[in-house]
């Protein structure tokens, strides 16, 4: 009998979207599932689609509600009570095409891997253009590239071995802002060799109203994140499969960090005046981040000189504007 795989599903405030969610999933022409749907704390009409799906779906759908706790401890809930030897998630928002997982544990089966990634398609609502995230599909040991941003990989795209999860205690961070998804997949990258279907199979909206992703543009609260990941390295550096703890914490000391505090620079001081309040607190930010800005290598492809560019250039107005 083929493996049950878990979908896990967390919702929060979703009706305008939900229904074409539920039914993506609940249409997969792999019939071994169970989807977990985690509510929380909607107050909004969700839950009656829920309950919709839950009356024609009884055997394979399981319904939670939670008190509004956050993304990350829905999909927390999510894993502590799936049956599943395999897991996915999909946003409340998100679509997958009807044979994703069919796809992706024929892939697993075939090349004996613990978690697989497709293609996605990022659906811009506001102006209806879907257009294929380009992906180089790289298999086995993926997690320099995914680090090095070579390849992206949404969380709607993964299946992952359940006991993998488990056996590493790798959770989703609760009260994390932005992040907590590529935090995860990055410690399961760690673990494992990946495998992949080449085919786009997953679909993202990129920017529907009131989404997570339109909430925190400031994805400069991901540097807690790779702190974190840092020390989450070195406690599991006896498991880390077939890498050397010394390049993966240098390229996030030399490459990741800085990318982060530059671009922060970059972006206000030449692209959005908003994002600081005035000169002085653009100064506090700098000599606070300094050694980080000062830690890039260029050793990290075209993207890293590009990123130098941008380090030159806020330098000089810096230097400029503390006269």
């Amino acid at each position: 009998m083929l493996p049950l795989v878990s979908v896990i599903i967390p919702v929060y405030n979703s009706e305008k979207y939900l229904y074409e969610t539920l039914n993506s999933v609940l249409s997969q022409t792999y019939e071994n599932i169970e989807v977990i749907v985690i509510n929380d704390g909607s107050n909004d009409k969700s839950e009656k689609i829920i309950l919709e799906f839950k009356e024609k779906y009884e055997k394979k759908l399981v319904y939670i509600y939670q008190d509004n706790s956050g993304v990350s401890s829905a999909k927390n809930k999510g894993l502590s009570i799936a049956k599943g030897e395999y897991i996915a998630f999909i946003d409340s928002d998100d679509l997958w095409e009807d044979t994703k997982i069919e796809k992706q544990i024929n892939m697993i089966m075939h090349s004996q891997s613990k978690a697989c990634y497709c293609g996605s398609i990022e659906w811009d609502v506001a102006r209806n253009i879907k257009s294929k995230r380009r992906s180089k599909f790289i298999q086995g040991n993926i997690l320099l590239p995914y680090l090095k941003f070579k390849i992206w990989i949404p969380t709607n795209t993964f299946i992952v071995e359940r006991k993998l999860i488990h056996e590493n205690k790798i959770i989703f961070t609760e009260g994390c802002e932005w992040g907590e998804d590529f935090e995860f997949y990055i410690k399961v990258a760690s673990m494992c060799k990946m495998c992949s279907v080449k085919e786009y199979l997953a679909i993202y909206r990129k920017s529907r109203e009131g989404s997570l992703t339109l909430k925190n543009k400031n994805k400069f609260v991901s540097f807690d994140v790779w702190k974190r990941l840092i020390k989450w390295f070195y406690h599991n550096e006896k498991k880390i499969n077939n890498y050397s703890l010394d390049k993966v914490t240098k390229i996030i000391n030399e490459f990741i960090l800085p990318k982060l505090v530059i671009d922060r620079l970059y972006t206000g001081l030449y692209i959005d005046n908003s994002i600081f309040e005035n000169n002085e607190q653009i100064i506090q930010f700098y000599n606070k981040y300094n050694e980080n800005f000062k830690g890039l290598k260029l050793k990290y492809g075209l993207r890293c000189f590009k990123l130098y560019m941008h380090k030159l250039k806020v330098k000089n107005k810096i230097k400029n504007i503390s006269i």
